[in-house]
């Protein structure tokens, strides 16, 4: 059943071929309301980087420290709100600001 999140996101039918007879029929499935094609289609490839993103830190796990490859994974949190504030024009207090500052800080220090 690997492709039946992309058979349904494209066609917004689900297929029963795999399906277990016993439940056949009783499964209904349909489009939230508000969720277009185009949407689901985001939602199904967003999933996939997701489980991407998962086998290259458990790789890395695999490859490196424990320490050091969990603050490098961690500081997506700075790199997203810096992205925020430069993309989106999300304002950025002082208390964030000295968050973003401490953990760039924390993280420099397991790195190196």
């Amino acid at each position: 059943m690997p492709l039946m999140p992309l058979f349904f996101v494209s066609t917004g039918k689900l297929a029963v071929d795999d399906i277990s007879p016993s439940v056949r029929g009783q499964v209904t499935v349909s489009l939230p309301e508000g969720l277009t094609r185009p949407a689901w289609l985001f939602l199904a490839l967003s999933a996939a980087a997701t489980g991407l993103s998962w086998i290259f830190y458990f790789q890395a796990l695999k490859a490196g420290e424990t320490a050091r490859v969990s603050a490098v994974d961690k500081f997506s949190l700075v790199l997203t709100l810096v992205l925020a504030a430069l993309f989106l024009g999300e304002p950025m207090s002082a208390r964030t600001v000295a968050g973003v500052a401490a953990i760039t800080a924390g993280t420099l220090l397991i790195v190196w």
